[in-house]
């Protein structure tokens, strides 16, 4: 399962109002260019220092792990990358929560998924795996009850 680690993404209509750090875990970057995509054509796109626009980031969770050591090394330097895009003055909200996110998106593996095509065994999608395919809402929900 990956997860995606959301700061305060709003893609309501009210999205403006909200500064955002998505951070993933997937290492695949088509995964990541496809995450790009949608955001530009669905929500705010990504950016910073943009007028009337949130500063919007996206970064791989090993440079989370580095910008969180910036940020308790030197707290007045804030700053988050991934690949040519970089932010300044970017923080979660409060410096004193680092490592707290308000909301996490999980890809849940579906049926599309290439393993579940190419082959089932082992998978959520396998023989034996139905009571976990049943219980994924609740595996879900304790995940975001274990990060809050």
């Amino acid at each position: 399962m990956k997860i995606l680690v959301l700061s305060n993404l709003c893609l309501f209509p009210h999205w403006h109002l909200c500064s955002d750090l998505l951070v993933s875990t997937d290492n695949k970057s088509v995964r990541l260019d496809r995450l790009f995509s949608v955001l530009s054509t669905h929500g705010p796109g990504l950016g910073v220092n943009r007028p009337g626009l949130p500063d919007v980031c996206i970064m791989h969770i090993n440079q989370l792990d580095e910008w969180r050591r910036r940020r308790v090394l030197q707290p007045s330097l804030n700053s988050a990358h991934h690949s040519e895009n970089s932010v300044n003055d970017f923080a979660p909200r409060g410096t004193d929560n680092l490592f707290h996110f308000d909301r996490v998106l999980v890809d849940v593996p579906c049926s599309t998924d290439r393993t579940a095509l190419t082959g089932d065994m082992g998978s959520l999608f396998s023989r034996g795996n139905a009571k976990l395919r049943i219980n994924l809402p609740d595996v879900q929900l304790g995940l975001l009850r274990y990060i809050n």
